[in-house]
């Protein structure tokens, strides 16, 4: 058997479908940070976006096998789901099995072609289950950036523009974990102490503390215990976690909750525990953190 033959079959909630071609495309979302009058920018690398899979598909009756009723049978019930707008199993013969809806899907008859049609199917990954780990984090990082906003808008000149700098960084560096699904313990809480640092330095530029400043003093206090209550928080969930045997072998995050716990459902505080660098391909021989 060839490379291609020895793939996985495609398929989409369930009905497998012949191909002649598949393309995958994977895109990284970034950042250029642009300064004045410097050449260049700072990059900064925002995570990878979802993944855009393509299908070729020849819809036909008793040409390709093992797909002879496909045109009949399976067709219908794969053209049911499109319509349903479902998030179902997709696999990829060249990645494997993920998560994904269909976002676009063309039928093309030719008269020439009395067998059947020509599909175009598109799909885009759908993270929405993973995603819900959101809720596990502790409400006050939504809070954090209209604080800030606050804060900025009383801060006093007495507090260089290059310090505001530092802290506008600390915030985004904190809240732009949810963007990026980098939602473990450990990176929460190193986050939340680099905001907690630069409330401190501000605490003690010359003047900062003077009457006339209350406003932006008791808006910068606000930043502080907000970042002080999420660093507790993570480490109290880091205190109740463990790591599992090493994996016996490369693992969906989807499957990886089945594997510990016999169901899909604790998918997402896995992904909250483990900063996984692709949740959809956890190497064998991985241990999982996982809660007590």
């Amino acid at each position: 058997m060839t490379p291609v033959q020895q793939l996985k079959v495609a398929s989409f909630a369930g009905i497998s479908f012949p191909y002649s071609e598949c393309t995958v495309k994977l895109g990284q979302r970034k950042h250029v940070h642009v300064y004045l009058e410097t050449p260049g920018g700072a990059l900064q690398k925002l995570g990878r976006e979802l993944y855009q899979i393509e299908f070729t598909v020849p819809a036909h009756e008793g040409r390709i096998a093992p797909y002879q009723q496909f045109y009949s049978t399976k067709l219908p019930a794969l053209w049911s789901v499109f319509e349903r707008s479902e998030t179902a199993d997709l696999t990829v013969p060249s990645i494997g099995t993920l998560r994904a809806f269909n976002t676009d899907a063309t039928r093309s008859i030719n008269v020439r072609v009395q067998s059947g049609e020509a599909l175009k199917l598109s799909f885009l990954e759908d993270q929405e289950a993973l995603f819900s780990a959101n809720a596990l984090i502790t409400p006050s990082v939504d809070g954090i950036p209209p604080m800030l906003r606050s804060f900025l808008r009383r801060a006093p000149a007495a507090v260089p523009l290059s310090t505001l700098d530092k802290l506008t960084a600390a915030v985004n560096d904190l809240v732009t974990l949810r963007d990026q699904g980098e939602l473990a313990a450990r990176i929460v809480s190193a986050k939340a102490s680099g905001v907690i640092a630069q409330c401190e330095a501000i605490y003690r530029l010359p003047r900062f503390g003077e009457a006339v400043n209350f406003s932006a003093v008791d808006a910068l206090l606000d930043i502080q215990f907000a970042a002080v209550t999420i660093r507790e928080d993570a480490a109290r969930r880091a205190r109740s976690t463990y790591l599992s045997d090493p994996t016996p072998s490369r693992m969906s995050i989807t499957q990886l909750s089945a594997w510990l716990y016999g169901d899909t459902s604790h998918a997402s505080e896995l992904l909250v525990l483990n900063a996984f660098t692709d949740p959809l391909s956890v190497p064998r021989y991985t241990q999982v953190r996982r809660y007590v």
